[in-house]
């Protein structure tokens, strides 16, 4: 039994609106929310209870390990933090 599961996956992008696009197309997903104060537009999970996608607008064009980000949920931190 796993005591993590992957919640959220945001992907940083300088150009925001075509990589919308293409996960949005890829996935078949729509666009369920457009934050404005995080900057990031989230997509409609693929699956009821999935993993929530967000594109996150950034000012620098993007290259390395910035590109990416996860995050994941615990039920219990203590047990997630002892393994």
């Amino acid at each position: 039994m796993s005591v993590a599961r992957i919640r959220t996956v945001i992907l940083n992008a300088h150009e925001a609106d075509p990589v919308v696009a293409f996960w949005s197309g890829l996935l078949g997903v729509a666009v369920r929310e457009t934050d404005p104060e995080a900057d990031i537009v989230w997509l409609d999970p693929d699956t009821p209870g999935g993993v929530n996608l967000g594109i996150q607008h950034v000012d620098h064009p993007v290259d390395g390990p910035t590109q990416v980000h996860v995050d994941v949920a615990v039920g219990d931190l203590t047990v997630a933090t002892s393994t």
